[in-house]
């Protein structure tokens, strides 16, 4: 939403590239934010959870293929220009 404000409010920028541009800065958000979670239970000594089996893992990762391809579709359907970013949001819903 926030790249959708900036682009009608900057006068135009592409909204694909926006949202291509937004990739490399959020995968390092969220590995920076791992670090410090698991920096900060260590310090705290939160306990540990149980550990999960391989079956359980790809049983997840199969009921979250359908919310991962979306991501695909959607993005990739405005880099293509199959749609707009706003039919891309009414796609996502």
């Amino acid at each position: 939403n926030v790249l959708i404000v900036y682009s009608l409010a900057s006068g135009g920028a592409s909204i694909a590239a926006l949202f291509l541009a937004g990739y490399i800065p959020g995968i390092m958000t969220g590995v920076f934010l791992m670090v410090v979670a698991s920096f900060w239970a260590k310090k705290k000594k939160y306990k540990l959870g149980q550990k999960s089996s391989f079956k359980d893992i790809f049983k997840t990762f199969i009921v979250a293929v359908p919310s991962l391809f979306m991501l695909v579709v959607v993005i990739g359907g405005i880099v293509v220009g199959v749609f707009t970013a706003t039919e891309a949001s009414a796609i996502a819903v």
